[in-house]
């Protein structure tokens, strides 16, 4: 059973200098009933997203320019002489940097919460949307667009959709992977422990989108395979068990017929001996 998406949100962002150059990573959080994930994409990572979705048809919602509020800022600057270009850019680049993060943050939150609750499924069933945001694989499994829990949508993209049944694909994304690139790893999240302390609790592709119900299931046809596994066993053993009391018997009845052997080979030895004293007087 797979538990619908909650909400996909892009709360914040981060500034890395690894790998070089400098560079803006975007937190894009995915919400189920019972957990939740964040993956870390960067603004060329959407892009080429939305450049495979393309060529299914123009996605629901436009694509965030990666620079509008500055450009648009330089441009009113420099019109009718009023601020030369290289005043406005440098009366631009310090504020407006913060600024333009945000706009575009919000700008592909939309973007990506538009493809998740558009009637139309092919941008979203796309497998490259899937594995965008990291779902777990599964088999024969459609997304489709189910009631909104809100109606309404501010201009930050609250009021999340709600989807009745996801998919995802059959192998996991690798950040960087899109458009010819190499995989990024320094995006993938590293994890860490106390010394002699057990490890924390994993979450898999396998159990990441179910609910609790889902969750019981899972571990029951689990417990149900390893039980089987140990009849099997069992059999096997008390099989093993029956051959080798056969065995046994067998040895023992052997054994039985060799000391009887034993016993008539000393009755031979003993009239040999009583008709060579006989030879010997004749």
């Amino acid at each position: 059973m797979m538990a619908p998406i909650q909400s996909i949100t892009l709360p914040s962002s981060e500034t890395r200098t690894s790998p070089s150059p400098k560079h803006t990573v975007y937190a894009l959080r995915v919400a189920l009933p019972v957990r939740s994930w964040t993956v870390w994409r960067r603004y060329s990572e959407f892009l080429a997203l939305h450049t495979t979705l393309c060529s299914l048809g123009n996605p629901p919602a436009a694509f965030p320019p990666k620079h509008a509020a500055r450009n648009t800022i330089r441009a009113i600057g420099s019109l009718g002489g009023l601020l030369s270009r290289e005043a406005a850019v440098a009366r631009t680049n310090k504020p407006a940097e913060d600024e333009d993060t945000r706009e575009r943050r919000a700008g592909l939150e939309r973007y990506m919460r538009a493809i998740l609750s558009c009637a139309d499924s092919r941008w979203r069933q796309a497998p490259e949307f899937a594995a965008f945001i990291e779902l777990a694989p599964s088999d024969k499994r459609a997304l489709s667009v189910a009631t909104p829990a809100s109606s309404s949508q501010d201009a930050s993209g609250s009021g999340p959709p709600v989807l009745e049944r996801i998919t995802a694909p059959r192998q996991p994304y690798v950040p960087g992977s899109y458009a010819g690139q190499a995989p990024n790893r320094s995006l993938q999240g590293a994890t860490s422990r106390t010394l002699g302390a057990p490890p924390p609790p994993v979450e898999t592709h396998q159990t990441r989108a179910l609910d609790d119900e889902g969750l019981v299931k899972l571990q029951q046809g689990q417990m149900d395979s390893q039980d089987a596994r140990l009849g099997d066993l069992a059999a096997v053993l008390r099989r093993q068990r029956q051959m080798g009391l056969a065995i046994n018997q067998e040895l023992q009845e052997q054994t039985e017929m060799l000391r009887g052997l034993g016993e008539e080979v000393d009755q031979v030895e003993s009239k040999m001996t009583g008709a060579e004293k006989q030879m010997d007087r004749l």
